[in-house]
């Protein structure tokens, strides 16, 4: 009887110091976690303006009106969005 009371007992006292020794790895973490995140939201950031395509397709446009009725037969180039297309008219 005296050996069943002490394997409940060493069962439930390892299990509090694994317990005890798990939550002190997570609080670590969290602790290092929270310090990353204001380390990486708080530095001042040179802002990346996305690039306006419009530019890029009204000069798609001006070329074409432009060979159709400047250029009569010659062959259109031109760039787009890292494509080039070559035709005759």
């Amino acid at each position: 009887m005296s050996v069943t009371i002490f394997l409940i007992g060493f069962v439930i006292t390892t299990l509090f110091i694994i317990g005890q020794f798990k939550e002190k790895q997570t609080e670590d973490k969290l602790r290092i976690d929270y310090k990353n995140y204001y380390e990486r939201y708080h530095k001042e950031r040179k802002k990346n303006h996305k690039q306006n395509y419009t530019n890029r397709y009204k000069n798609l446009t001006i070329n074409i009106l432009v060979s159709l009725f400047l250029g009569g037969l010659q062959s259109i180039r031109v760039q787009r969005k890292s494509q080039v297309f070559k035709g005759g008219i």
